[in-house]
């Protein structure tokens, strides 16, 4: 029997750090747990920021990560709006910013990442507003409504849900982008494509390569002038620039950092016994073949279970297949493994608003991107991790089963 722990900390409980923690119970761990959660309100789930929240479909509780009493039936300590000031890896405690300290055995840096920030556009004579807490989707719904101009600073997967919930509200947007095409870290050039139309379809403008110069004043209010000349009215703006991971306690304690803190393929970082997971690591992947760091909600909820059990004294690697989505107006899109190879597979048709695209390296399924086909996707990432042949036939018949499309004695 493995000694385990007595005291584990983790500090952040979005959902990585809330999922470690129950993970830790799962996995019999019984030793004390606190969980150091900077903001006021019970832990909730983030994605449905750009999405439900704003449209007014979920009120706080309804996106609560745990039921309020789940902390206590588990024996957590939730420390809520608690902000830590340092950590001390030589004498394994932490102090806390009311001056009081911790200790622990072991510790779970789950800290997410912070928003990126354009401080010249931060003038009072354009309400502007940043997306990552419940307080931010508030002050941005409250400006949302009929004939209300958004302006959206960044064309990624925030500025596009953003986007479509603002349009389903009825504002006018406008989204301004530095790259030539949208969500250009995530997907392919012609889903880029497909995307922009879909929202061009439904309204938005976008202007690609261009970028805010400045704010001027005129009759008939602010507005925005852009690099390429043009200038646009706005009521409101959003600046979704992407995030920097949060790695402020760790570099200050000497904990090894690179675009995030370094961990191995076990979850640990640099400093003896603590850890760290989200999009705060920067790790190992085992698919890609490279150090990374991934912002996204499945890998957040996998890595956390990965990392509880070696906090409990297992030794697991982290090799989960990477996976994305993001809901816009009435479609999903999925992206799981590499989305590159030397062959692509299409299986339906994207106009039809149901489709699949895998991408093959030797024969092999190494990442599938699909539209509305969220069972499907489950499926398939059992393919990406068999590393099989597969027959390409199958692969792009519709009415075919994707589990027989794995040769097993290729």
């Amino acid at each position: 029997m493995v000694d385990q722990p007595e005291t584990i900390i983790i500090i952040g409980a979005g959902l990585g750090g809330v999922a470690a923690a129950g993970a830790l119970r799962q996995a019999g761990y019984s030793g004390r747990i606190i969980l150091i959660n900077g903001e006021t309100e019970l832990p909730y789930d983030r994605p449905p920021l750009s999405k439900s929240v704003l449209q007014g479909a979920d009120a706080l509780a309804d996106i609560y990560l745990k039921p309020d009493t789940w902390y206590e039936e588990n024996n957590l300590e939730l420390l809520s709006g608690a902000q830590v000031v340092s950590i001390e890896p030589g004498t394994r405690r932490l102090v806390l910013e009311d001056g009081s300290a911790l200790a622990y055995d072991k510790l779970l840096l789950a800290t997410g990442a912070d928003v990126r920030r354009i401080p010249e556009l931060e003038q009072d004579r354009i309400p502007y507003h940043y997306l990552r807490s419940y307080q931010d989707a508030l002050a941005l719904k409250a400006g949302l409504g009929s004939g209300k101009r958004l302006v959206l600073i960044g064309a990624g997967v925030i500025g596009l849900e953003v986007a479509a919930s603002a349009r389903q509200c009825g504002s006018e947007v406008s989204v301004i982008e530095v790259a030539d095409r949208v969500m250009a870290r995530s997907v392919p050039e012609h889903i880029s494509a497909w995307l922009q139309e879909q929202h061009e379809n439904r309204g938005v403008k976008f202007f690609m390569e261009d970028s805010v110069a400045g704010i001027q004043d005129q009759n008939a209010g602010p507005r925005l002038q852009l690099s390429s000349g043009m200038s646009l009215p706005a009521d409101l703006m959003l600046i979704c620039v992407g995030v920097a991971p949060a790695t402020r306690l760790a570099r200050e304690c000497g904990i090894e950092c690179d675009n995030g803190v370094i961990v191995d393929e076990y979850c640990r970082t640099s400093a003896e016994d603590i850890f760290a997971i989200g999009d705060v690591a920067c790790y190992p992947d085992a698919w890609e073949g490279r150090i990374m760091r991934s912002e996204n909600w499945m890998h957040a909820q996998k890595q956390a279970e990965c990392a509880a059990l070696n906090m409990n004294g297992e030794k697991k690697p982290y090799t989960d297949i990477q996976s994305l989505w993001t809901d816009q107006y009435n479609f999903k899109l999925q992206l799981a493994g590499v989305i590159s190879g030397d062959q692509e597979v299409i299986r339906g048709d994207m106009d039809s608003g149901n489709c699949m695209i895998f991408y093959l390296r030797k024969g092999v399924v190494v990442g599938v991107l699909g539209v509305n086909q969220p069972k499907l996707m489950r499926m398939t990432q059992n393919v990406i991790k068999s590393g099989s042949q597969v027959d390409v036939a199958i692969l792009a018949d519709s009415k075919a089963n994707i589990k027989k499309a794995v040769l097993v004695n290729a």
